[in-house]
């Protein structure tokens, strides 16, 4: 019987303070957490910080450039093929808009290699049908009569693809 009493007595103070210690590690996480927000004490308490180094590139630029293989300006002629008003269809390259399907069918839109060309714009009434009905000697991609269809979500006409011809011809 002896025994068993001096068993809980041990034990209880032992979970007491099992317990307080648990509560104190808590408190540390917490304003460890807290401290890592500001970033001198983060300097100070992280390791990964202090073998990141410094960025390369200035806060605000972006993180990815695409390196210009071609000076050249080559264009790209993309027009409405179905009876449908394309008014507020934008055409943007590289995310930004260069050319609007206003009263016209047709636009010329200027473009390097490597660019991304994409439609975007309102939600036509019906699915309006898009073609490339021309491009500069030189360009690859997108091939001449390639068609996409525009339905209110922005859509991929192509990446400009250019081979060795370095002859440039505008419509």
């Amino acid at each position: 019987m002896n025994f068993e009493r001096w068993f809980r007595e041990r034990t209880s103070r032992f979970e007491r303070l099992l317990i307080k210690s648990v509560g104190v590690m808590l408190f540390i996480l917490f304003v460890t957490q807290a401290l890592l927000i500001q970033p001198d004490f983060r300097h100070l308490l992280s390791l990964v910080d202090k073998q990141e180094g410094t960025a390369v590139n200035e806060p605000g630029q972006p993180a990815i450039s695409r390196p210009i293989r071609d000076e050249k300006e080559r264009f790209l002629r993309l027009s409405i093929i179905n009876e449908v008003d394309g008014e507020g269809i934008n055409v943007l390259v590289n995310g930004e808009a260069v050319a609007t399907f206003g009263s016209s069918d047709s636009v010329l839109v200027p473009v390097h290699d490597g660019d991304l060309v994409e439609v975007d714009g309102e939600v036509p009434a019906e699915d309006v049908v898009i073609a490339v009905t021309s491009v500069s000697e030189g360009i690859i991609s997108p091939a001449e009569g390639k068609q996409i269809t525009y339905f209110g979500q922005p859509e991929t006409v192509s990446f400009i693809t250019v081979g060795a011809e370095n002859s440039l011809s505008e419509e």
